[in-house]
């Protein structure tokens, strides 16, 4: 299954991968691509993919959800193989707290547009941001996605310098902001 859809995902379609690994002919990710943009070894992901793994945590397979951009259906699907179990909820934001101006102000943007709280977690988001950063979708906080998953890495340009020091500046000066 993980094979299947790794095989059948669009290189052009993970956010930042041509800018990295430049333009395929091929469709289809390697087990190397996919074991370097959630941040493992090819042989660990090699060993996921033929099924030699017991127990994955669930950040883990949420890195795979995303690089992989599988529907709510395959994420189920990959739960259940991987841990027998199903998978969490994923958190969104609570819309009673969005102001509907503002949201509709987001929405109506044609660049990616998305309000985040004071501590990083993304409130409401427009569709162009749903496309360029699939990971919204998923209910990750701004900062946490910046400062470790390894795709933020590939779509921050100058990850280092303009946005990694600046947000652990931040976050270290504001020790509730990341808990």
């Amino acid at each position: 299954m993980l094979k299947t859809w790794r095989e059948e995902r669009d290189p052009h379609a993970v956010p930042g991968f041509t800018a990295r690994y430049g333009a395929r002919r091929r469709k289809g990710l390697t087990q190397r691509d996919v074991a370097e943009l959630t941040g493992v070894t090819e042989g660990w992901y090699g060993k996921l993919e033929r099924g030699v793994l017991d127990h994955v945590g669930d950040e883990f397979l949420e890195r795979i959800v995303r690089v992989l951009g599988l529907d709510s259906a395959q994420r189920a699907h990959l739960w259940l193989e991987a841990n027998g179990c199903e998978p969490p909820p994923l958190s969104n934001a609570d819309a009673s707290t969005i102001d509907p101006v503002g949201a509709a102000i987001v929405h109506s943007q044609i660049y990616p547009a998305y309000t985040y709280t004071y501590c990083w977690d993304v409130r409401v988001f427009n569709e162009a941001a749903a496309r360029d950063y699939p990971w919204m979708m998923h209910g990750i906080n701004v900062m946490i996605w910046a400062l470790t998953f390894p795709e933020a890495r590939l779509q921050l340009i100058d990850w280092e310098e303009t946005w990694a020091k600046p947000m652990a500046s931040e976050a270290v000066s504001q020790p509730n902001v990341i808990s």
